[in-house]
Protein backbone atom coordinates (compact mmCIF):
# COMPACT_ATOMS: atom_id res chain seq x y z
CA UNK A 1 0.00 0.00 0.00
CA UNK A 2 2.67 2.22 1.19
CA UNK A 3 4.61 1.60 -2.37
CA UNK A 4 1.59 2.37 -4.00
CA UNK A 5 0.78 5.70 -2.78
CA UNK A 6 4.89 6.60 -3.45
CA UNK A 7 3.95 5.67 -6.84
CA UNK A 8 1.15 7.66 -7.48
CA UNK A 9 2.83 10.61 -5.94
CA UNK A 10 6.49 10.25 -7.64
CA UNK A 11 3.91 10.36 -10.87
CA UNK A 12 2.33 13.21 -9.40
CA UNK A 13 5.56 14.91 -8.85
CA UNK A 14 7.05 14.04 -12.52
CA UNK A 15 3.55 15.43 -14.17
CA UNK A 16 3.37 18.50 -12.57
CA UNK A 17 7.39 19.16 -13.77
CA UNK A 18 6.27 18.77 -17.23
CA UNK A 19 3.13 20.52 -16.92
CA UNK A 20 4.89 23.27 -15.69
CA UNK A 21 7.34 23.82 -18.19
CA UNK A 22 4.32 23.05 -20.59
CA UNK A 23 2.59 25.93 -19.10
CA UNK A 24 5.41 28.04 -19.33
CA UNK A 25 6.22 27.33 -22.83
CA UNK A 26 2.61 27.75 -23.47
CA UNK A 27 2.42 31.66 -21.40
CA UNK A 28 5.62 32.76 -23.94
CA UNK A 29 3.57 31.77 -26.87
CA UNK A 30 0.71 33.18 -26.12
CA UNK A 31 2.30 36.36 -25.84
CA UNK A 32 4.71 36.08 -28.46
CA UNK A 33 1.81 34.85 -31.38
CA UNK A 34 -0.92 37.67 -30.83
CA UNK A 35 2.28 40.19 -31.17
CA UNK A 36 3.23 39.09 -34.31
CA UNK A 37 0.05 38.50 -35.32
CA UNK A 38 -0.87 42.38 -34.62
CA UNK A 39 2.01 43.07 -36.48
CA UNK A 40 0.76 41.75 -39.72
CA UNK A 41 -2.22 43.28 -39.21
CA UNK A 42 -2.70 46.61 -40.55
CA UNK A 43 -4.86 48.60 -38.81
CA UNK A 44 -3.43 47.39 -35.09
CA UNK A 45 0.38 47.83 -36.87
CA UNK A 46 -0.69 51.60 -37.56
CA UNK A 47 -0.37 51.92 -33.75
CA UNK A 48 3.45 50.95 -34.14
CA UNK A 49 4.75 49.08 -30.86
CA UNK A 50 1.95 50.15 -28.30
CA UNK A 51 -0.21 48.13 -30.72
CA UNK A 52 1.75 45.05 -30.92
CA UNK A 53 2.28 44.65 -27.37
CA UNK A 54 -1.09 45.58 -26.33
CA UNK A 55 -1.75 42.74 -28.68
CA UNK A 56 1.04 40.37 -26.80
CA UNK A 57 -0.34 40.83 -23.47
CA UNK A 58 -4.26 40.58 -24.40
CA UNK A 59 -3.01 36.99 -25.70
CA UNK A 60 -1.14 36.56 -22.22
CA UNK A 61 -4.18 36.88 -20.08
CA UNK A 62 -6.09 34.74 -22.21
CA UNK A 63 -3.08 32.02 -22.14
CA UNK A 64 -2.54 33.01 -18.12
CA UNK A 65 -6.66 32.05 -17.21
CA UNK A 66 -6.34 28.71 -19.71
CA UNK A 67 -3.58 27.73 -18.22
CA UNK A 68 -4.78 28.26 -14.65
CA UNK A 69 -8.48 26.28 -15.72
CA UNK A 70 -6.48 23.35 -16.87
CA UNK A 71 -3.83 23.56 -13.77
CA UNK A 72 -6.65 23.34 -11.50
CA UNK A 73 -9.07 20.50 -13.39
CA UNK A 74 -4.97 18.50 -13.54
CA UNK A 75 -4.98 19.40 -9.77
CA UNK A 76 -8.56 18.03 -8.82
CA UNK A 77 -7.84 14.76 -11.05
CA UNK A 78 -4.73 14.18 -9.34
CA UNK A 79 -6.44 14.37 -5.90
CA UNK A 80 -8.94 11.93 -7.20
CA UNK A 81 -7.00 9.94 -7.84
CA UNK A 82 -4.99 9.85 -4.80
CA UNK A 83 -8.20 9.90 -2.44
CA UNK A 84 -9.72 7.08 -4.30
CA UNK A 85 -6.28 4.80 -3.32
CA UNK A 86 -6.06 6.57 0.19
CA UNK A 87 -9.90 5.50 0.86
CA UNK A 88 -9.75 2.03 -0.71
CA UNK A 89 -10.49 -1.09 0.96
CA UNK A 90 -8.29 -2.40 3.52
CA UNK A 91 -5.81 -5.75 2.81
CA UNK A 92 -7.60 -8.79 3.20
CA UNK A 93 -7.14 -9.98 6.64
CA UNK A 94 -8.06 -13.57 8.87
CA UNK A 95 -10.36 -11.58 11.69
CA UNK A 96 -9.17 -14.76 13.71
CA UNK A 97 -5.26 -13.83 13.66
CA UNK A 98 -3.81 -12.06 17.04
CA UNK A 99 -0.74 -10.42 15.58
CA UNK A 100 -1.17 -7.84 12.73
CA UNK A 101 2.41 -6.48 11.76
CA UNK A 102 2.69 -3.90 8.69
CA UNK A 103 -1.59 -4.26 7.70
CA UNK A 104 -4.04 -1.44 6.64
CA UNK A 105 -6.99 -2.50 8.18
CA UNK A 106 -10.72 -1.72 7.83
CA UNK A 107 -11.67 -1.95 11.68
CA UNK A 108 -15.19 -3.08 10.63
CA UNK A 109 -13.79 -6.27 8.88
CA UNK A 110 -12.72 -7.97 12.87
CA UNK A 111 -16.30 -7.37 13.88
CA UNK A 112 -17.57 -10.97 14.95
CA UNK A 113 -21.18 -11.11 14.04
CA UNK A 114 -23.72 -9.89 16.35
CA UNK A 115 -22.54 -8.59 19.75
CA UNK A 116 -18.97 -9.62 20.74
CA UNK A 117 -15.70 -8.80 21.90
CA UNK A 118 -12.41 -7.77 20.13
CA UNK A 119 -9.63 -9.47 22.55
CA UNK A 120 -6.30 -10.84 23.26
CA UNK A 121 -4.76 -8.99 19.43
CA UNK A 122 -1.41 -6.89 18.90
CA UNK A 123 -1.73 -4.32 15.98
CA UNK A 124 1.82 -3.05 14.97
CA UNK A 125 2.64 -0.66 12.44
CA UNK A 126 -0.76 -0.93 10.80
CA UNK A 127 -3.15 1.42 9.54
CA UNK A 128 -6.61 1.59 11.42
CA UNK A 129 -9.54 2.89 10.06
CA UNK A 130 -12.86 3.73 11.10
CA UNK A 131 -15.35 5.18 11.03
CA UNK A 132 -15.81 3.00 14.81
CA UNK A 133 -16.58 3.83 18.14
CA UNK A 134 -14.16 1.82 20.34
CA UNK A 135 -14.61 1.13 23.84
CA UNK A 136 -10.59 0.42 25.29
CA UNK A 137 -10.25 -2.24 28.24
CA UNK A 138 -6.60 -2.68 29.39
CA UNK A 139 -5.08 -2.25 26.45
CA UNK A 140 -1.44 -0.69 25.79
CA UNK A 141 -1.58 2.54 22.94
CA UNK A 142 2.18 3.09 22.45
CA UNK A 143 3.81 5.86 19.82
CA UNK A 144 0.68 5.96 17.44
CA UNK A 145 -0.64 8.42 15.50
CA UNK A 146 -4.20 10.34 15.49
CA UNK A 147 -6.17 11.28 12.51
CA UNK A 148 -9.87 12.69 12.86
CA UNK A 149 -10.17 10.91 16.51
CA UNK A 150 -12.36 12.11 19.26
CA UNK A 151 -12.59 11.22 23.01
CA UNK A 152 -15.58 10.25 24.69
CA UNK A 153 -16.05 10.43 28.49
CA UNK A 154 -17.71 7.20 29.75
CA UNK A 155 -19.36 7.14 33.22
CA UNK A 156 -17.63 4.08 35.10
CA UNK A 157 -21.07 2.92 36.50
CA UNK A 158 -22.90 2.69 33.27
CA UNK A 159 -19.79 0.92 31.33
CA UNK A 160 -19.88 -1.45 34.06
CA UNK A 161 -23.34 -2.49 34.24
CA UNK A 162 -22.98 -3.16 30.30
CA UNK A 163 -25.10 -0.60 28.88
CA UNK A 164 -22.80 0.97 26.43
CA UNK A 165 -24.55 -0.61 23.33
CA UNK A 166 -23.03 1.72 20.19
CA UNK A 167 -19.22 0.59 20.66
CA UNK A 168 -16.59 -2.36 19.47
CA UNK A 169 -14.99 -3.38 22.68
CA UNK A 170 -11.11 -4.52 22.10
CA UNK A 171 -10.25 -6.14 25.33
CA UNK A 172 -6.73 -6.50 25.97
CA UNK A 173 -5.27 -5.76 22.91
CA UNK A 174 -2.16 -3.69 21.66
CA UNK A 175 -1.87 -0.85 19.06
CA UNK A 176 1.81 -0.23 18.87
CA UNK A 177 3.51 2.41 16.09
CA UNK A 178 0.05 2.76 14.41
CA UNK A 179 -1.85 5.10 12.74
CA UNK A 180 -5.26 5.21 13.11
CA UNK A 181 -7.97 6.99 11.38
CA UNK A 182 -11.80 8.00 12.00
CA UNK A 183 -12.71 6.40 15.06
CA UNK A 184 -13.88 7.31 18.62
CA UNK A 185 -12.73 6.50 21.79
CA UNK A 186 -15.35 5.89 24.42
CA UNK A 187 -12.95 6.19 27.48
CA UNK A 188 -14.07 4.83 31.56
CA UNK A 189 -13.68 8.64 34.00
CA UNK A 190 -11.25 6.51 35.56
CA UNK A 191 -8.96 6.23 32.72
CA UNK A 192 -9.55 9.53 31.65
CA UNK A 193 -6.26 11.06 33.76
CA UNK A 194 -3.97 8.58 31.34
CA UNK A 195 -5.56 9.18 28.23
CA UNK A 196 -5.12 12.76 28.56
CA UNK A 197 -2.00 12.83 29.55
CA UNK A 198 -0.58 12.36 26.31
CA UNK A 199 -1.69 15.85 25.36
CA UNK A 200 -4.30 17.30 22.43
CA UNK A 201 -6.98 14.49 23.04
CA UNK A 202 -9.84 16.21 21.38
CA UNK A 203 -12.56 15.28 23.99
CA UNK A 204 -15.88 16.14 22.62
CA UNK A 205 -17.85 15.11 25.98
CA UNK A 206 -17.36 16.94 29.93
CA UNK A 207 -14.51 15.60 30.97
CA UNK A 208 -14.11 14.98 34.99
CA UNK A 209 -11.97 17.70 35.10
CA UNK A 210 -14.29 19.97 33.87
CA UNK A 211 -16.95 18.75 36.09
CA UNK A 212 -14.86 19.72 39.24
CA UNK A 213 -14.45 23.08 38.12
CA UNK A 214 -17.94 23.25 37.77
CA UNK A 215 -18.71 22.08 41.25
CA UNK A 216 -15.97 24.34 42.82
CA UNK A 217 -18.56 27.16 40.95
CA UNK A 218 -16.31 28.51 37.75
CA UNK A 219 -17.65 28.65 34.84
CA UNK A 220 -17.01 26.75 31.62
CA UNK A 221 -15.48 28.52 29.09
CA UNK A 222 -18.55 29.90 26.03
CA UNK A 223 -17.18 30.65 22.82
CA UNK A 224 -18.67 33.41 20.99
Amino acid sequence: MKQKLFDVLSTVSNSLSIWQALSGSALLASFALPAWAAATTEWISSYGRIGWVAAGFSGLLVGVIAVYVMTSIKISLIKMSITRLFYQEGQRINPLDIHYLNKRINLRDLLPPGPGIIENKTFENCELVGPLNIFPVNCILQRNLYTAVDYIVVDNEKSRSGKILNAAIFNNCRFLNCKIYFVSFLIMEESFEVFDSWGGCNWITQTPKEGVQLAAGTSPAIAG
